[in-house]
């Protein structure tokens, strides 16, 4: 009996074992869940190994989160519980509870009174009584067999004496009567003593299977981390590999995280999320596109194609706005700069002028050959088209009326207007001589102002922004160069190894960047020829262009792809993929976009754009409600971002900005600069709403729960935390630290402040009356502060000499954790939940740790110190500011990386990448959103699946 009354079960059973139920994803199968919803108790075989499973542990907090954490038990086979090191048994959701605990080890209680412990706690009896019955047991088993006996005796003798002995016949009657029953009872405890032994035995069966399926559950674990240390370890191999390296080091990354997230892949993965920008929107053709354009408004894109179509798009979901069709291949296309109308040049032999709005044509001009080149002029009055019947020609936009006809020696490959919009270049070749040259015409009258010659076919021109030089390149002597036109002078030539496709001037003209087949993209100096920068791709560099502002180079590829470079020394900034040569690319004009169109029929819109400041961004804060970021720097400003779309929304003029706070219903953002002054703006407007002055410089700063008041830090000379009201800025209370305040924080009640400064103190002390509570001292100074949402805990960016994270208790000062760096930290944030903490610092590293324990989860790698982190409210997002001027927001949670990178990877590795890398394991797609390519037939590379909008 239960001492609830009840009758013990006779067997424990059904017995759910999870040995077939465990996935290889990153949640529990559906048959564990229900079964853990089914079952009464849950036994836990603890060991070492069963102690780093998160199965073992998902399966634990599964079970708690049923409300039946009374009813987990530990039975202790191997290690040590709540050792915290290597040898640790308990699983860390097991360490959150107080289960009862069946040590088998030999040190312990032993495999046969831990078996007892087990069933003691199921049955809801105690050990003691359990044991007691136990040797009960065993005490009636001994008296049975001496019943045995002594009834084997008795007969016997009685048998013996029967003969001679005829006046005991009752006497001896009696005893053989007692004797037989006193073995009926001795049977009856044998057969109750055997059905005790055969529960038990049954137990000790269930408790054997249940360590078995616990080990091959871990071996199977072992061998997927094993896999996926694997494949990490070659997506870090393969990265810098020419092809498809990158692409692959991607999926390899993907597919090792999906088995078992590790620092390793996470890395690749983040390393590779800064490299692929976010697709926008897409859309198709029904042939390879030719050319691309953006309207001047950033909100329609342009394309051409080989299906004969102009069409125009919608830039943010790739909706198809309008379609105009030729009676040929469309070769080129232009937006006039009111984005009015559109010129288009095709095969057929027409150029001809479409009203953007409607698609409808309004001026029809015909060449007798191939019409390869259009260009508005800068007031959008005229066109210039260059076709294969050598002559160029130019139109007026309104009338379609000839105005000027100019006829060349070869065929008219290029044309482009200079930028004051009175002469027009036109660049030609002589396929049969293999030469040709260019010529500049005045635009008005079409009279030929000069003309170069040059040893080998024109098919790209460029004026430079003053008008006064021009970029050409092509086939033949394989050189971009440039002419200046007043003098007829070659002032600057760069060779390739092969034909020069492109070039294109820098906005400030200072600079010229040349494409080739040679593989190459190349930024020069325009006056000199001296290379800037130089770099490759995996095929011939079709197309190449500057962004509005001159700091980055666009180029297309036959290898598949487009990539962004700085102009200045050539990084790599962003690739985007195609399933074929890119032929034509685009900026917007406010550079935060590129469009992109290739020879697999799509047209594809990126968003390129990057938070950023001009000097190093110090101080960083997210809205809370996650709509908007705000970010503080050393050019002066406050800058307000939209969170879904990276974009800048508001711009808050200050002097050096070292600490900025939202206020908390969000209304508000205040801001301290270097000179002392802090400032109050109203978020939806970016109005100044309140101003508080101080003679020193604003180092940190913090809202009160009630948003009426504001903690000031303040920096050298001032050393000190000043808690004033907005309203009157009269101060409250403050406390006098021995260095410069580098961080303040309210307690989640109002009730305390904690502050820390440079000479390595933090303090915790009452906010009305600035009586200190609590000192924390360190050896090195504090970098940043952060106080846990529950404000139970504080966490610390220590520097140099340190080089630590720490997290102590706030009213005892007692360390909880530490997270050791390379380098000095600079910033430090808790996420919402207080379970994770983020960091920066001087090594170029953002990174995510387990609060509780220390561990590291995730990293983000950047070029320059990280000054600044924050979580955004619901902890999804990193965001890091930079000594270079750069703010990133980043996913951290694995399962959140994985889906991006799948969001962004073009394909899935195909079956024979997949048996090179994998091997015999049966090929799978690593993301389900792409087509699976496991098939013998499959092709690479594949082009991405249609999406919204698309034709």
């Amino acid at each position: 009996m239960t001492p609830a009354g009840d009758l013990a079960p006779r067997r424990f059973q059904p017995v759910f074992r999870d040995r077939d139920e465990l996935p290889a994803s990153a949640d529990l199968g559906k048959a564990i869940e229900e079964a853990l919803a089914a079952s009464r108790y849950l036994i836990v075989v603890c060991s070492p190994r069963a102690a780093r499973s998160r199965w073992v542990n998902r399966e634990i907090e599964t079970f708690a989160e049923l409300g039946r954490s009374e009813r987990v038990f530990a039975f202790i086979v191997d290690g040590e519980p709540n050792s915290r090191d290597e040898r640790e048994c308990f699983p860390p959701a097991l360490r959150q509870m107080e289960p009862v605990a069946a040590d088998a080890r030999r040190q312990g209680d032993g495999r046969a009174n831990a078996r007892l412990k087990l069933l003691a706690g199921m049955l809801g009896v105690s050990f003691d009584e359990l044991k007691r019955r136990d040797e009960q047991r065993r005490f009636r088993r001994r008296l049975l067999t001496a019943v045995f006996v002594l009834a084997f005796v008795l007969i016997s003798v009685g048998l013996v004496r029967y003969a001679g002995q005829r006046t005991l016949e009752a006497g001896q009657a009696r005893q053989e009567a007692a004797a037989a029953e006193a073995t009926a009872a001795a049977e009856a405890q044998v057969r109750s003593t055997a059905q005790a032994q055969a529960e038990m035995a049954q137990a000790t069966v269930v408790m054997e299977a249940q360590v078995r399926a616990t080990a091959q559950a871990q071996a199977q674990e072992q061998r997927q981390v094993a896999m996926a240390r694997q494949l990490a370890a070659q997506a870090q191999m393969v990265w810098g590999e020419t092809g498809s390296g990158l692409l692959w080091s991607m999926l390899l990354a993907t597919e090792s995280m999906r088995r078992f997230p590790s620092l390793e892949g996470d890395q690749v993965l983040h390393r590779g999320l800064a490299l692929f920008p976010p697709l926008v929107a897409q859309a198709a053709h029904e042939g390879k596109v030719n050319a691309v354009a953006f309207s001047p408004d950033g909100r329609w894109a342009v394309s051409g194609s080989e299906d004969a179509t102009v069409r125009l798009w919608e830039a943010t979901t790739g909706r198809e706005v309008a379609r105009m069709r030729h009676e040929g291949a469309v070769r080129i296309v232009a937006i006039s700069p009111d984005g009015k109308h559109i010129a288009s040049g095709s095969a057929d032999g027409t150029m001809r002028v479409w009203e953007a709005a409607s698609g409808q044509e309004v001026a029809r001009v015909t060449h007798e050959g191939s019409v390869e080149a259009v260009a508005f002029s800068p007031d959008g009055r005229w066109v210039a088209s260059g076709s294969r019947d050598h002559s160029a020609r130019i139109w007026e936009v309104a009338t379609g009326q000839e105005t000027a006809k100019m006829l060349h020696e070869g065929e008219v490959t290029a044309v482009a207007f200079s930028p004051d919009g009175r002469w027009l270049v036109s660049g030609y070749e002589r396929p049969f001589e293999n030469d040709g040259g260019a010529v500049v015409w005045e635009t008005a009258t079409g009279q030929e102002i000069a003309r170069m010659k040059r040893g080998g076919r024109v098919w790209t021109v460029a004026f430079s922004p003053d008008g006064e030089r021009v970029a050409l390149g092509g086939w033949g002597d394989n050189a971009a160069l440039v002419w200046e036109v007043a003098t007829d002078q070659e002032i600057a030539r760069v060779v390739h190894g092969g034909p020069v496709n492109a070039v294109a001037f820098s906005p400030d003209g200072r600079w010229v960047a040349s494409g080739s087949w040679d593989y190459s993209m190349r930024v020069w100096e325009a006056n000199s020829g001296r290379i800037v920068a130089s770099r490759g791709h995996d095929g011939g560099v079709e197309t190449v262009i500057f962004s509005p502002d001159g700091r980055w180079v666009l180029s297309g590829s036959r290898d598949g792809t487009a990539r962004v470079w700085e102009a200045a020394g050539g990084r790599e900034v962003a690739r985007m993929f195609h399933g074929g040569a890119v032929n034509a690319v685009a900026f917007s004009l406010d550079g935060r976009r590129v469009v992109t169109g290739s020879e697999d029929n799509r047209v594809r819109i990126w968003e390129v754009a990057r938070m950023e400041h001009q000097g190093e961004v110090s101080t960083l804060a997210f809205s809370p409600d996650g709509r908007w970021m705000a970010s503080g720097s050393a050019d002066g400003t406050v800058r307000l971002w939209e969170v879904a779309t990276r974009q800048e929304v508001a711009r808050m003029e200050h002097s050096y900005v070292r600490a900025i706070a939202f206020s908390p219903d969000g209304q508000w953002l205040a801001s301290g600069s270097g000179e002392g002054t802090i400032r109050v703006w109203e978020v939806t407007t970016g109005q100044e709403v309140a101003r508080l002055e101080d003679r020193y410089e604003v180092t940190a700063m913090a809202f009160s729960p009630d948003g009426q008041r504001l903690a000031i830090g303040l920096g050298s000379l001032g050393n000190t935390v000043r808690v004033r009201e907005i309203a009157s800025g009269r101060e409250v209370a403050r406390m006098v630290h021995d260095g410069p305040i580098s961080g303040v924080a309210f307690t989640p009640d109002g009730r305390w402040v904690v502050s820390g400064d440079q000479h390595g103190t933090v303090l915790v002390w009452d906010a009305a009356s600035g009586q200190e509570v609590t000192r924390i001292a360190y050896e090195s100074y504090v970098n940043d502060l952060a106080l846990s949402p529950d404000g139970k805990w504080v966490a610390v960016a220590l520097g140099m000499g340190d080089n630590t994270v720490r997290i102590a208790e706030v009213t005892s000062g007692q360390e909880v954790t530490r997270m050791e760096y390379r380098d000095v930290t600079e910033g430090v944030a808790f996420s919402p939940d207080g379970t994770w903490v983020a960091s920066g610092g001087r090594d170029g590293t953002t990174r995510v740790w387990e609060a509780a324990s220390g561990q590291e989860m995730a990293r983000m790698e950047h070029r320059g110190t990280v000054k600044a982190v924050a979580f955004s409210p619901d902890g999804r997002w990193v965001a890091s500011g930079h000594s270079d001027g750069t703010v990133q927001v980043s996913l951290w949670r694995p399962e959140d990386v994985i889906a991006e990178a799948c969001a962004r990877l073009p394909r899935n590795l195909t079956l024979e990448e997949w048996q090179q890398y994998i091997g015999d394991e049966p090929c799978r797609p690593t993301c389900p959103n792409l087509p699976d390519l496991c098939t013998p037939s499959a092709l690479t590379p594949v082009p991405l699946p249609m999406g919204e909008g698309q034709g």
